[in-house]
């Protein structure tokens, strides 16, 4: 993957990492392990896409803790996430794409994709948004869209993750180039 962050402060390289994909892709598991094995702060954003004081704390808050930490990983992003689930799931997005766009472009993405079957397969442990079920292959298919496609090119980088075939040590190894 090759990441490289902006400096900040003493010529410190900062990296944020936006861990993505659709539910139940093993995103939490790879975010979590990434953070610890590069000594970095893990962030879950879970904001609703009205809630605009919030995500600009969210934002103000990751940039920060780059001065604390040389990796900032972040388990989903409001500015990827909100917009393809409201997508499918509502009709429409309630997050301004052009604001998306602009935001996404100092992330580094880690794009989680096991095979449909492997997202499908739910554990009722686990309780789902409600609609994810019936439409996760149309979500799966915008996630790709957004990640495969024309609109990769939004983020300094990406690199797609199947933890059934993909070593985590090259993911890690690639993280730190």
């Amino acid at each position: 993957m090759g990441l490289r962050g902006g400096h900040h402060g003493l010529g410190v390289v900062i990296v944020i990492i936006i861990v993505e994909g659709p539910d139940n892709s093993g995103k939490t598991t790879l975010a979590h392990r990434l953070a610890k094995d590069l000594a970095g702060v893990y962030v879950k954003s879970e904001s609703k896409p009205e809630q605009t004081q919030f995500i600009r704390l969210f934002d103000a808050w990751v940039v920060s803790a780059t001065g604390f930490f040389p990796y900032v990983i972040c388990d989903r992003h409001h500015w990827i996430s909100a917009p393809i689930y409201d997508l499918i799931l509502r009709g429409s997005s309630r997050i301004d794409m052009f604001q998306a766009t602009m935001a996404c472009g100092r992330f580094h993405a880690i794009y989680c994709r096991p095979p449909i079957e492997t997202i499908t397969d739910w554990r009722e442990d686990i309780p789902q948004l409600a609609g994810v079920p019936d439409k996760i292959e149309l979500i799966i298919e915008e996630y790709d869209r957004v990640f495969r496609g024309h609109s990769r090119r939004i983020f300094a980088s990406v690199r797609e993750y199947d933890w059934m075939v993909d070593s985590y040590d090259a993911v890690l190894k690639g993280v730190q180039s």
